[in-house]
């Protein structure tokens, strides 16, 4: 699963809307909706809100990042 399907599957697995799962990313409505549309990638302020809401998913953040960094090169 990749990384934005695992936080769509937090935010259903907690019931929580757009804008009680931004605020707990610490990101606002409108970026986590335009990132869930696919009209932004996921970008850095997402990747650290993950990372401190979801300690647990570090492992799988980290395999995102080093993904990410693959492609770019």
């Amino acid at each position: 699963m990749d990384f934005l399907q695992l936080l769509k599957q937090k935010q259903a697995e907690e019931a929580l809307s757009n804008t009680e799962f931004a605020t707990k990313l610490g990101i606002s409505r409108q970026l986590w909706e335009s990132t869930l549309s696919g009209k932004r990638a996921v970008g850095k302020s997402l990747i650290n809100g993950a990372w401190r809401a979801y300690p647990e998913l570090k492992e799988t953040i980290v395999a995102h990042i080093e993904e990410r960094a693959k492609v770019k090169s």
